[in-house]
């Protein structure tokens, strides 16, 4: 789904679970286009609709911010977000996760975790800056004789090489 893609259909179901006045109320949130998504392709079961290729079927469909992606492939690691990126899905880090001293500070709302689609959420969320891993491709190994450090940056910036 585009960054600026509204998901009229999913205002009503979020609305009824999100508190008012929250980012999530909105039909172009993160949050929006996952409610909209999983109830158009039943869980994901049924691809097809809205460009979705049938080749993409998966079990255990996770979602991925465009720049978590693109990060994923250089350190191979999924369920990783950052702040900017899981805040559009409704990430609250005023939360206490247990994990701040590691860069995994706040958490996601209970109301949205017991939500169907509550397994898809990223499940660790670094702070911009924080090292989330090495680049795991030989490529880059090679490149720089030592294994590049994978960082979330800024909105919509997904790492920096150290």
């Amino acid at each position: 789904m585009l960054y600026n893609e509204k998901r009229d259909d999913a205002v009503a179901g979020i609305c009824a679970i999100a508190p008012e006045g929250h980012t999530v109320r909105s039909a172009s949130s993160a949050l929006c286009k996952l409610h909209s998504w999983w109830f158009e392709t039943d869980g994901g079961r049924e691809f097809g609709k809205r460009g979705c290729v049938d080749s993409q079927k998966t079990e255990n469909p996770k979602l991925a911010h465009h720049a978590d992606w693109l990060a994923s492939l250089l350190h191979g690691l999924s369920g990783v977000s950052d702040h900017n990126n899981a805040l559009k899905l409704g990430f609250d880090p005023g939360l206490d996760a247990g994990d701040g001293e590691n860069g995994l500070g706040g958490g996601f709302p209970d109301w949205i975790l017991n939500q169907p689609y509550g397994d898809m959420i990223p499940t660790k969320v670094y702070e911009p800056g924080r090292k989330v891993g090495v680049v795991a491709t030989e490529g880059t190994y090679f490149i720089y004789q030592i294994p590049p450090t994978v960082c979330p940056y800024k909105t919509d910036t997904f790492f920096y090489l150290s």
